[in-house]
């Protein structure tokens, strides 16, 4: 499935994740909770601010966790997380430097960009034609 330029629940301005050129108030990736990989994206409080949660996996099949934006307990070998220098925000990036999971705000729009492996190293949600590029695993935009 190939997700681009939508807005769903937001108008253009608006305060919004923008997820791969996919604008909108929230999102999950895979079953969220469940031992293999799984994102979740939200705007929460009165602030809206924006929030992450996932269990994240290299290409090698080692995992991690994102609880509340904050990468938690061990880094898997390999995971190494960037802050950016002039935007709130972070890159997940494996030992090749390729982005795991990323965010960065500006303005209103929290930009996320992911490259998501499942327990078994096969690619299953990538940035790519210009959207969100979805194979082999449940996704929900809100």
């Amino acid at each position: 499935m190939i997700i681009n330029d939508n807005y769903i629940g937001v108008q253009p301005g608006d305060r919004a994740l923008n997820l791969m050129s996919n604008y909108c108030t929230s999102f999950s990736i895979g079953a969220v909770g469940s031992t293999d990989v799984w994102l979740k994206g939200e705007m929460v409080g009165e602030d809206k601010e924006f929030v992450f949660n996932g269990r994240l996996f290299l290409k090698g099949g080692h995992h991690g966790t994102v609880i509340d934006n904050f990468p938690k307990g061990p880094a898997p070998v390999g995971w190494e997380r960037r802050p950016h220098v002039h935007d709130e925000g972070y890159d997940l990036v494996d030992e090749a430097g390729d982005v795991i999971f990323g965010y960065r705000v500006e303005d209103n729009v929290c930009h996320v960009t992911v490259n998501l492996y499942d327990a078994s190293g096969k690619e299953v949600a990538h940035g790519g034609q210009g959207g969100l590029v979805v194979r082999g695993i449940g996704f929900a935009i809100g």
